[in-house]
């Protein structure tokens, strides 16, 4: 399960034990109590310690902000205000419990895809590093002229036998270039242009933005917690690429000097206008986080489509890519042996 997950059980837990008016020391303990994973009891039991000696949970939170998100920090210090528990509570339960479904479904689009290629690489380097040679070794010392499609297939195993390893590891070094300047300001934004605006990723990473900044601001926002501070926490909660803090900083600048969230976002590179229509919509109407709920639905719905749509059309490319590989090299081998056959018969 990853992280996202796991803090949707912890505030779901935490929601039940508290309806029944537990403080959030003691439903802290009995959370502990019962936590299987080891990293999150060390970081609870943590809590625990700071609690007991008089510290509020914010506070607490704080000390481990490399540990708590921005969003579960502000929600918390929301309900400590207000004494809302049960429902911030269950609120960022839904809003990590989406974000936990929205992650799984992108990896899941990205892992199988990566595994299919490096499937077919695997094979193909099989058939032609060693299939091949072996085969076509058997006409060796035998006065008999290749046709030409086995021809290029052996030209083909014996460039890949003599250059393969340098051709493996000039790819190393251009990923590892590439990691290397994704470090660099200039090539985060390059890399977050690219993560949202290519085909078939594009549209999911897009949806994925979408749903998790309507979800994380419903949220927010529901929490009681004003319009600059809920796009300055969101800041740090969703924008995960350069291209999208950037955004999100410009926006919460424009709602502190009197904009309104629709308007702030007007000119936007980022965000779609369905979301700039339906945010304006919600604002007039005085119905924003309902909006906001619909609008993360919709995006996580077609986020996943998506997904789906991208894993069905590269699974597709991969195995006819494979497959057109594989009657290639049955087609070369087998023709030498067809024409041989004839000769032997004709004898």
């Amino acid at each position: 399960m990853n992280e996202a997950g796991i803090y949707g059980i912890l505030c779901r837990q935490l929601a039940v034990i508290m309806r029944a008016n537990v403080s959030p020391l003691s439903a802290l303990k009995i959370c502990r109590d019962q936590m299987d994973n080891r990293k999150l009891k060390k970081i609870v039991d943590g809590l625990v310690t700071d609690l007991s000696g008089g510290d509020k949970l914010s506070d607490a939170m704080k000390q481990r902000e490399d540990q708590f998100p921005m969003i579960v920090i502000a929600a918390i210090e929301g309900a400590e205000k207000n004494g809302e528990w049960e429902k911030m509570l269950l609120c960022l339960a839904d809003y990590f419990e989406a974000e936990a479904r929205l992650n799984e479904s992108a990896k899941r689009a990205a892992l199988l895809p990566a595994m299919m290629a490096v499937l077919c690489l695997a094979l193909f380097g099989l058939i032609i590093l060693q299939v091949v040679p072996r085969f076509l070794a058997m006409f060796n010392g035998i006065t008999y002229e290749l046709p030409q499609l086995t021809k290029r297939v052996l030209s083909v195993s014996d460039f890949a036998r003599q250059y393969g390893l340098i051709a493996l590891l000039a790819i190393a070094g251009i990923v590892i270039l590439w990691v290397l300047l994704s470090l660099s300001r200039i090539g985060k934004k390059f890399n977050a242009m690219l993560r949202m605006h290519l085909p078939l990723t594009g549209g999911v990473n897009r949806n994925m933005l979408y749903a998790q900044f309507s979800k994380a601001l419903s949220t927010l926002l529901k929490n009681g917690m004003s319009m600059q501070e809920a796009v300055r926490v969101i800041e740090d909660s969703v924008g995960n690429n350069e291209q999208v803090r950037s955004e999100l900083q410009r926006t919460a600048q424009r709602v502190a000097d009197g904009m309104s969230l629709s308007k702030a976002m007007a000119d936007s590179s980022v965000f779609s206008p369905m979301i700039l229509q339906m945010t304006a919509i919600g604002e007039e109407s005085g119905t924003l986080t309902d909006i906001l709920d619909d609008m993360a639905d919709y995006f996580e719905r077609n986020m996943m489509r998506l997904a789906r749509k991208k894993e069905i059309i590269l699974e597709t490319f991969f195995v006819v890519l494979l497959g057109t590989v594989m009657c290639i090299v049955v087609a070369a081998m087998a023709q030498p042996m067809l024409e041989f056959y004839d000769m032997v018969s004709g004898m």
